[in-house]
């Protein structure tokens, strides 16, 4: 094998191109990490807005069949009072 005769700025030159490389690389990943980021508030954004909706769907859930029944009872002799008369 035959010895290579490599001087200091060629060293140099080599650490440098790596260090232009490795910077670049660096550059490349924050600005994916940024992306992702973005991504992620977005996603979290939709998630609670899910979740309200979800919140209100749950809600209206219970409180309408509850208001139906308190009216349905409320009114009961009114409605008990129409059916005998029809009767009749």
């Amino acid at each position: 094998m035959e010895q290579e005769n490599i001087s200091q700025a060629d060293i140099y030159h080599r650490l440098g191109s790596l260090e232009g490389k490795l910077d670049s690389a660096i550059f490349q990943m924050s600005s994916l990490r940024s992306d992702i980021n973005i991504a992620f508030q977005r996603i979290r954004k939709i998630e609670t807005q899910v979740n309200r909706f979800v919140g209100i769907g749950l809600v209206l859930t219970v409180l309408i069949p509850a208001s139906i029944t308190y009216l349905a009872s409320r009114n009961l002799p009114v409605i008990e009072k129409v059916v005998v008369e029809q009767r009749r």
